[in-house]
């Protein structure tokens, strides 16, 4: 079963919201916004059925997956560094260094 498209607007605060518990729990926008919509679902005793049966409206992750940290500091300071590699290499391929 294919997953169709609900659209919605919303007041800006809303948005800074939903963008905050993106971030904090390390999910596109998509799948925040899944996750919020599932859970208000079932505070109103909806059941919810879920393509696929991956349920992962709550945070718990379970003991069969891998889990990375790396704080925001470390993936800035790659970021920067990968821009500055790829930099070099692109004034050593035209001759400039």
């Amino acid at each position: 079963m294919a997953r169709e498209r609900v659209q919605t607007r919303c007041d800006p605060a809303t948005v800074e919201q939903i963008d905050d518990f993106a971030d904090e729990h390390d999910l596109s926008k998509s799948e925040a916004v899944r996750r919020v919509v599932r859970s208000g679902l079932r505070s109103h005793d909806y059941e919810v059925a879920v393509v696929g049966g991956n349920d992962d409206t709550n945070d718990e992750i379970p003991d069969d997956y891998a889990e990375a940290h790396i704080s925001e500091t470390a993936r800035t300071v790659g970021g920067v560094l990968i821009g500055v590699a790829l930099l070099l290499v692109l004034f050593a391929e035209l001759g400039v260094i």
